[in-house]
């Protein structure tokens, strides 16, 4: 059997397999869209000193690819780049060529290719989760200005993203990743051309050293920070 026959034959089965149980597809997707989602958004919190298993629900873990429409691209891209090249290999394979060819001809590099291209991805999603964690703490982020339901004050701060049931914001003066619930805020809206509010001292707030790592401790009132 040649190559291109052989590379015919995978594909016909993994065609037929769908056709034959096509209820696997919403699962499969349900499984990437987590995978995808949830690997962005734990290195990107990590990279802010965040823990954010503590703070995510279930459905949190089936939308985070959604609040990142960027893996979806990574994805997309990725998946081109493996079949162009695994198009340009099976071109070749047609041809005359030297033996210093004859690994990238081979089916086997092909199926191979599969590997390179979840490991493709995944490297992608952490290096943008990362670029994305700079950005915000060098104050290239969204502002934002949260009111308090319970007395009306307002706070200013970065935004780093949210969850179901939290807001995250960084806040450059002190330093603070703060999570703050959503039943406790009154409004949220952004700050562009608004005068900022510094966010106040809290009795139980710590100023963080320079090499401490600034973690989000949960409130249902006003958070605190704690360091390592």
């Amino acid at each position: 059997m040649s190559a291109e026959a052989g590379d015919k034959s995978t594909n016909a089965f993994f065609r037929r397999r769908w056709l034959e149980r096509p209820s696997l597809l919403v699962p499969a997707l349900y499984v990437l869209s987590t995978s995808i989602g949830m690997l962005f958004q734990w290195t990107y919190f990590d990279a802010l000193g965040i823990d954010i298993l503590h703070y995510v629900d279930p459905t949190d873990l089936l939308m985070a690819s959604f609040r990142q429409p960027a893996v979806w691209l990574i994805l997309l891209a990725s998946i081109l780049v493996i079949k162009l090249d695994n198009f340009s290999s099976a071109w070749f394979g047609r041809r005359e060529r030297s033996r210093w060819l004859a690994w990238y001809v081979a089916p086997t590099y092909r199926r191979l290719n599969l590997l390179v291209g979840v490991a493709l991805v995944m490297l992608l999603i952490v290096i943008w989760a990362q670029v994305s964690a700079k950005k915000v703490i060098s104050g290239n982020g969204r502002p934002m200005q949260i009111v308090f339901s319970e007395d009306g004050s307002r706070v200013d701060g970065t935004l780093i993203g949210t969850s179901n049931r939290f807001l995250f914001l960084y806040h450059p003066a002190s330093g603070a990743k703060l999570a703050y619930p959503f039943e406790g805020l009154r409004s949220i809206q952004l700050t562009v051309g608004i005068e900022p509010v510094i966010a106040p001292v809290l009795p139980t707030a710590v100023e963080p050293e320079p090499d401490a790592r600034t973690t989000v401790t949960k409130s249902e009132d006003k958070p605190t920070t704690a360091t390592d």
